[in-house]
């Protein structure tokens, strides 16, 4: 509340306790007044403590202000520092369905499951990052399904279907139709996916039906999700969703606001 104001209701409290105060003198026995004198202290008490309170209460909010934005300053250093620390994997992505400028200077590579929670939540922060910043960042994305059909590194079926939906998103590159399958599988409801649920899936992504089966048993998409999932196990992922800035692990939480710092210090620390 602002000061003057503030001011203004104290000396308003303050006139009216008077006023109350002298016309009760007059009017009432001693007893009376000695009560009522006592309520207009109170009154005057209680004004000025409102204003005081009030006024503390915005410096406070403001300082409040000021010490989350120092924690948040002082938490990403810690960050930066230990991101910068990394150690820089040469990652062959040749091929890889991807977004973004060729030449920018910010590569993301996200190693995703469809059927994980998580990766939704990371994949849609990361989706907004490359198109609020196009000519800063190539986002490249690359399947690690969590599925033992396909994946001989995972022991157990811990996300059943991962692997049809992954050779799905491989297939729905080739028709460029990429980004549609991308949203709407990360939003599938029917689980497990097995083959009929595949293909209701590609036609809500205006895919090619026939081409679209055809890539699915086709020996050579099989053989790009291998490439795949070879490239995470050569990295030592740790699981989904594990993501790459400029060939160095991110292994912080992934925040939106975090992740713009990082892609504006690498893109200036690149240039």
């Amino acid at each position: 509340m602002n000061r003057t104001i503030i001011n203004t209701i104290f000396i308003l409290c303050k006139s009216t306790a008077k006023k109350s105060k002298n016309f009760f003198y007059k009017k009432n026995p001693v007893f009376l007044k000695y009560i009522l004198t006592s309520l207009s202290i109170v009154l005057i008490c209680a004004c000025a403590s409102f204003g005081t309170e009030d006024y503390k209460g915005g410096k406070k909010i403001e300082a409040n202000g000021y010490q989350e934005e120092k924690n948040k300053d002082t938490e990403f250093k810690k960050i930066w520092e230990s991101f910068s620390n990394e150690k820089v994997f040469d990652i062959d992505m040749q091929g890889y369905t991807a977004v973004g400028n060729k030449n920018a200077p910010v590569v993301i590579i996200e190693f995703f499951d469809f059927l994980c929670p998580y990766c939704k939540t990371v994949s849609d922060i990361l989706d907004k990052a490359a198109a609020n910043n196009p000519d800063k960042v190539r986002l490249i994305y690359a399947n690690y399904p969590l599925d033992n059909e396909c994946n001989a590194f995972v022991r157990r079926k811990k996300y059943q279907g991962a692997c049809l939906l992954a050779k799905g998103a491989i297939c729905a590159s080739e028709q460029n139709k990429f980004a549609t399958y991308h949203k709407l599988a990360f939003n599938i409801k029917n689980l497990p996916i097995d083959l009929n649920g595949i293909k209701r899936l590609a036609i809500k992504a205006n895919l090619d039906a026939d081409k679209f089966q055809n890539c699915l048993k086709s020996a050579i998409t099989e053989t790009a999700l291998q490439l795949q999932i070879m490239e995470a196990m050569k990295l030592d992922i740790p699981g989904t969703p594990t993501i790459f800035i400029n060939g160095k692990e991110y292994k912080h939480k992934i925040d939106k606001e975090v992740i713009q710092k990082i892609i504006n210090k690498e893109a200036q620390r690149v240039k």
